[in-house]
């Protein structure tokens, strides 16, 4: 009974240990710290959940890049777009405006994003 007992606090301890520092690390990426780790110490279900944890990281880490890109296409675009609207002498200054209007809450749209780069960077 008594190696039962002993066996049954050894693993609760190890366990406890492992989780909390699972949720040390995640609460540090979830501050934006995404330079954390979490040491995968076992092939059980926590060291499933740390491996997820590391993976989930890793592709948050991609998230800026890929926002970077997708701006500057965006913005590729947009600058196309104004330069037709304005080498379009035919249309009337009421459907110039419109696509203007356009224009700009894409830029905006396109803003927003850059903002959110610098927020996770």
């Amino acid at each position: 009974m008594r190696l039962c007992h002993r066996l049954s606090w050894y693993v609760h301890k190890k366990h406890h240990h492992t989780i909390k520092k699972v949720a040390r690390v995640a609460r540090r990426i979830n501050q934006g710290d995404l330079s954390q780790v979490v040491p995968v110490e076992s092939r059980d279900e926590i060291g499933e959940v740390a491996a997820t944890i590391n993976e989930l990281t890793s592709n948050l880490q991609e998230v800026p890049t890929l926002t970077s890109s997708t701006c500057n296409v965006v913005l590729k675009k947009i600058r196309m777009l104004a330069e037709q609207t304005s080498n379009r002498q035919k249309l009337s200054q009421e459907e110039i405006q419109k696509i203007m209007d356009k224009i700009n809450l894409l830029i905006v749209f396109v803003d927003s994003f850059k903002l959110l780069q610098t927020d996770i960077e």
